[in-house]
């Protein structure tokens, strides 16, 4: 009856487990997104500035270009501010990961000490009906066989 009991702990603790390796995938899809969000926003400023460089008479879009690197920067810092977030979520589920793992490892552990102790009597059992046969001048019972 404890050993269903703790199947039914290991089948929970499997599928915490599973669960969490699909949060992880969501969050390192998350971070991704800002990343490229970030670098999109690198070879825009990039293009900018060479654009800028191009131009005959720059001086007339001067304010523009001033205008849009300071929406661009905002908007870079925002994108940090997402990946900072990102990130520190990703640490949070990763180290839920390893909690739930090791709780997971530590019912299969008692499972198997379980299983290996309950192997162990039957042994034991079994070498004491040999014994006792043996002593007795009886044949061994078909268990201990």
């Amino acid at each position: 009856m404890a050993r269903d009991r703790l199947e039914s702990v290991l089948t929970i603790r499997k599928r915490a487990v599973d669960g969490l390796r699909r949060d992880l995938a969501v969050c390192a899809a998350s971070e991704s997104a800002v990343e490229a969000r970030i670098a999109a926003l690198d070879d825009a400023v990039r293009r900018d500035r060479a654009a800028h460089d191009t131009l005959d008479d720059a001086h007339r879009f001067q304010e523009m270009f001033a205008e849009r690197r300071l929406a661009g920067e905002a908007e870079r810092a925002a994108a940090m501010r997402a990946l900072t977030e990102a990130r520190a979520r990703s640490a949070e589920v990763r180290a839920e990961l390893v909690a739930a793992r090791v709780a997971a490892e530590a019912v299969g552990a008692v499972i198997a000490e379980r299983a290996a102790a309950r192997a162990a009597g039957q042994a034991r059992r079994a070498q004491f009906e040999l014994e006792e046969a043996a002593r007795s001048g009886k044949p061994p019972i078909a268990s201990a066989v």
